[in-house]
C-alpha cells in the first residue's frame, strides 16, 4: 500500500494471531532495530564469540552503506550542477 508521502510503500501485516503479531513486529524498521539490539545484548552475554562476529559482520554492512550513500548523494550532487551549468 503506497505511504501518504508518496515515498514508497508500506508493508502492511496480514494475516491473523501469532503470524500477525509477527509480521506487525518486523515490518516495522525501527521495531527491527529493537529487536535486533535485545538479541545483540543478550549474544554479548550468552555467547560472546559468535556475537562479536555478527556484529562487525553488521558493521562492516553498516560502513559499506555509508560509503554507498555518500558516493550517490556525491552523484545527484555532480548531476544538479551540470543541470544546472547547462545551456538551454
Amino acid at each position: 500500500m503506497p505511504d501518504e508521502f508518496n515515498a514508497g510503500e508500506n508493508v502492511v501485516a496480514e494475516g491473523s494471531g501469532v503470524r500477525k503479531a509477527i509480521g506487525e513486529l518486523v515490518s516495522c524498521p525501527t521495531c527491527v532495530g529493537t529487536w535486533v539490539a535485545a538479541g545483540l545484548v543478550y549474544g554479548f552475554r550468552i555467547a560472546p564469540g559468535p556475537t562479536r562476529l555478527f556484529a562487525a559482520i553488521l558493521g562492516v554492512s553498516g560502513l559499506a552503506e555509508l560509503l554507498n550513500a555518500s558516493a550517490e548523494a556525491l552523484t545527484w550532487a555532480g548531476q544538479a550542477a551540470r543541470k544546472r551549468s547547462s545551456p538551454e
